[in-house]
């Protein structure tokens, strides 16, 4: 091997272990900042105080739980909707154009302590937007007062509104409008509440629970807890959320690892949401999974306000015994959904069960926990350590084995894996590309040498 050979070589090996370098730099870069934040999914060994918990309803109509609220002095009441996904509480505005017949309207004029100012919000939302401008004034929740709190005084609907008409509280994790808007660290900042952490459970039969101010008394026990991660790239009704990672899914109680789906994408607690939400993408291997062991099931798609969707229900003469339960892997552990917690009876003339998931066409890869979630398990939203705490229902521990797999030494390689293992080959072939050239370029030239000796040029 020539000098010239062995130099582009040592060239070769440098550029190759710099490729695998920073392949793997960048992936310990993204892990290095998805775990800044220590997992404690296994212990819960904080100090709880003293929750208060309010009295709310469950709306009949449709799966979500509303609670009164007063504004102004003298008080005006209004029955609103708890949305763990809306920033900004709101309620109709006497003065608005589009009221869709509510009665139940804020007056600023018969309001001793209101301002009104000229700020204008869009809120956004899956089911409707709506418009209105920011008031200042005072809060009642059930006894939780605080002075000075921005909400927004709707004056518009959109005209494709499908939710709550009467005003929603805002309970979302983040807030693109600002932090004044959050109602928990209003409370917190008067002294009414001492952490800024809410707890609810949704149940026909109980009418459901909010608690505000901790974890709920006598329940300090048997929590397991998903880190909240990011909403970057989300559509914008979404960033508001409480979003945890969601990597797979189990059909029935999960018993093994192994028997898992993989998802690797996000989901949203949304507490006003009378379903769980996929991305049309899963429906093919959803029904190969479930629905083989499922016969009793039938999927179709459905048009609902322009938006196509899949849904399921119960054939005729089939019970829910016939179908199993899903359980979904949040960050080590999975939480089971009992079948009977997954579908709604619509018609009782002919006992007809919808299934309360559907598969719409989502550009990106984010699941809804709704009714059916919160129905089944006591959800703790932990603005303080950015977490969301579970318990109640069926849940298995995962944990060793989904860390494992997670940091890229079980038996699957993750998406992140693969992409940087496409760039570093990618660079590794590159190189390689260039040297077979070089290689071939220098061969023909040695052989031209061979065969005709070396070319000398005249001195004339």
């Amino acid at each position: 091997m020539t000098n010239t050979q062995i130099f582009f070589f040592k060239l070769f090996l440098i550029n190759l272990i710099l490729a695998y370098a920073t392949s793997t730099v960048f992936e310990l870069a993204y892990k290095r900042l998805r775990y800044t934040q220590a997992l404690d999914i296994s212990t819960n060994e904080d100090r709880f105080l003293e929750a208060k918990e309010l009295h709310v309803l469950h709306e009949d109509s449709k799966d979500y739980l509303v609670i009164d609220l007063s504004l102004g002095t003298p008080s005006q009441t209004f029955s609103v909707q708890i949305d763990t996904t809306t920033p900004v509480t709101w309620v109709p505005s006497a003065t608005g154009k589009n009221l869709l017949n509510i009665t139940a309207t804020f007056n600023s004029t018969l309001s001793a302590s209101a301002e009104d100012t000229n700020t204008t919000l869009e809120i956004e939302d899956e089911d409707g937007d709506v418009e209105g401008f920011v008031t200042y004034d005072n809060i009642d929740i059930q006894g939780l007062k605080a002075e000075n709190f921005p909400f927004v005084q709707v004056t518009e609907y959109d005209e494709n509104f499908q939710d709550h008409s009467e005003g929603k509280l805002g309970l979302g994790y983040r807030n693109e409008f600002g932090g004044d808007f959050s109602i928990l660290q209003k409370l917190k900042d008067s002294g009414v509440i001492k952490n800024k952490i809410f707890a609810l459970s949704e149940t026909k039969d109980s009418n459901g629970k909010l608690f505000i101010g901790d974890f709920p008394e006598n329940t300090t026990q048997g929590y397991t807890f998903c880190n909240l991660t990011t909403s970057v790239g989300l559509d914008d009704f979404y960033r508001d959320s409480w979003i945890c990672e969601l990597s797979f899914y189990f059909i029935g109680e999960a018993q093994n690892f192994s028997q898992a789906n993989k998802i690797q994408g996000r989901v949203i607690f949304d507490s006003a949401y009378s379903y769980i939400s996929a991305p049309k993408k899963y429906l093919s291997n959803f029904k190969k999974s479930y629905l083989h062991n499922n016969s009793a099931i039938d999927c179709y798609e459905v048009t609902q306000y322009d938006e196509v969707s899949h849904i399921c229900s119960l054939k005729q003469n089939a019970t829910l015994d016939d179908v199993n339960s899903i359980s979904f892997l949040l960050d080590g552990y999975s939480y089971t959904i009992d079948a009977e917690n997954l579908f709604e009876k619509v018609r009782d003339e002919d006992n007809k069960y919808e299934f309360l998931i559907k598969f719409y066409d989502e550009n990106d890869d984010v699941w809804s926990f709704g009714y059916p979630f919160f129905s089944q398990f006591l959800v703790v939203f932990d603005m303080e350590s950015s977490r969301i705490g579970l318990k109640g229902g069926k849940v298995n521990d995962f944990s060793a084995e989904w860390k494992k797999w997670d940091e890229n030494e079980g038996y699957l390689i993750t998406d992140v894996q693969m992409k940087y293992l496409i760039y570093g080959a990618s660079i590794l072939g590159a190189i390689i590309f260039v040297f077979i050239i070089f290689i071939i370029i220098h061969s023909i030239r040695r052989r031209r040498l061979e065969e005709h000796g070396p070319l000398i040029e005249d001195g004339h």
